[in-house]
């Protein structure tokens, strides 16, 4: 999951609230219904909504869609747009749902959900269109619960295809849960000479698609920047089209990110950007080993930057115990900077003994005469980057290996 945050409910708050979301369902479907003498209330339903040979699935987009309203979603104003994949009991694959919804008047949201074999779902990145484009042989959306035939277990089709995101990117960044994506963008202020290297081609490499908003934007900025996405989820690739990100201003490639990264040259990469966390919503173990990141620093150019989004322990695992004294003990100085507003901290670290600290605040914290650079500096100041204090040495942790977390790479 992209952005951390924490949703305290009360057992009486949810109980409310998953009342309400049946019974308010129940009418918009035209299932409150007056019965004869002969049909009560209780089979009446049961005979419309889930019949005995029908599986639990019936029942798991509404446990998915409670967990949404507890986010701050309307119950009566989501639709499903996209739906691919299968969820494993095993939580090793989710389902991959492209939810819209309108979270004030005149404005489209979509959001990115993985939703487990239980039916929960947790939503993982998002975009705001700017708008909608409806082709003449589409199918229009619902945009309710009420007209979904996604809440009775029906196959839902795609209806990107049809329904055209057009992704609203400054507005997405300005998003509350966007703070995460303004920080790890920042990160590119620190490249050496950047606003030189604006019509430059850089290469950047990110781990983690996403709603593929962080390309986007940095793809304003560097637009002679080659982009190349790698995402371990087929179904994830697929939902790009769905938040705009389908273009050609960016390269995805569906594959193991460790790997690629494996097999790319050394000094090939301006900047690695990883955004990934696995089903227990951790960075997956083969980004948090001293093996990992002497891959990263060897296919780093001179004074390329490393930057990865993780959790912090305030309310999900902290992955910072995990990666920061392996990060440590390649790079030697690491840079930590927060994501205001979430429990995230960005990691940041630069290749080469010639950068060393104060350089590397100094050149990200210049004035530049760039509108799109000068917004990366200020998101940089924003997330208050510092230098993370010797965690090795403190015993906050150990250096992990790949042996030791029985990485193998796919």
């Amino acid at each position: 999951m992209g952005a951390q945050t924490f949703h305290p409910l009360g057992v009486s708050i949810m109980l409310f609230n998953s009342l309400a979301f049946l019974m308010l369902h129940a009418s918009a479907l035209g299932l409150a219904h007056h019965t004869s003498g002969t049909e009560n209330e209780g089979a009446f339903l049961a005979k419309q909504v889930r019949k005995p040979e029908q599986s639990a699935g019936d029942w798991h987009d509404m446990t998915c869609f409670m967990d949404l309203a507890r986010d701050g979603r309307k119950p009566n104003d989501v639709s499903i747009v996209s739906r691919s994949g299968n969820a494993s009991a095993s939580g090793d694959a989710h389902e991959v749902l492209v939810v819209q919804d309108s979270p004030r008047s005149g404005v489209t949201r979509r959001t990115l959900v993985f939703r487990t074999a239980d039916g929960k779902c947790n939503e993982q990145a998002g975009t705001l269109c700017a708008n909608i484009r409806t082709f003449a042989d589409g199918e229009g959306l619902s945009g309710s619960f009420s007209t979904d035939a996604a809440l009775l277990g029906a196959s839902v089709e795609d209806k990107c295809s049809s329904q055209e995101c057009t992704a609203d990117v400054d507005s997405s960044l300005r998003e509350p849960g966007a703070s995460y994506l303004r920080s790890m963008a920042a990160t590119l202020s620190m490249l050496p000479a950047a606003a030189g290297q604006k019509d430059g081609m850089q290469r950047i490499v990110m781990v983690g698609l996403g709603a593929g908003t962080l390309p986007m934007l940095l793809h304003q900025v560097f637009p002679n920047s080659r982009q190349t996405v790698v995402e371990l989820s087929a179904q994830v690739v697929q939902s790009a089209d769905c938040f705009g990100a389908g273009g050609n201003s960016f390269e995805v490639v569906t594959a193991d990110g460790r790997r690629f990264l494996e097999q790319q040259a050394a000094g090939s990469i301006d900047a690695v950007l990883i955004d990934a966390f696995d089903a227990e919503d951790r960075v997956p173990q083969c980004f948090t080993t001293s093996d990992f990141f002497q891959t990263a620093r060897r296919v780093l150019k001179p004074g390329g930057v490393l930057a990865l989004n993780a959790h912090t322990g305030t309310t999900l695992h902290n992955d910072l115990r995990d990666l920061l004294p392996a990060a440590q003990s390649v790079f030697g100085k690491v840079q930590l900077g927060q994501a205001p507003g979430l429990g995230n901290m960005i990691v940041a670290a630069v290749a080469g003994e010639s950068h060393n600290v104060t350089n590397f605040l100094q050149m990200s914290r210049g004035k530049s005469k760039d509108a799109g650079l000068e917004q990366l500096q200020e998101w940089f100041n924003d997330a208050a980057f510092h230098t993370a204090v010797d965690e090795t040495a403190s015993g906050f942790g150990k250096v992990l290996s790949d042996a030791a977390v029985s990485c193998q790479v796919r």
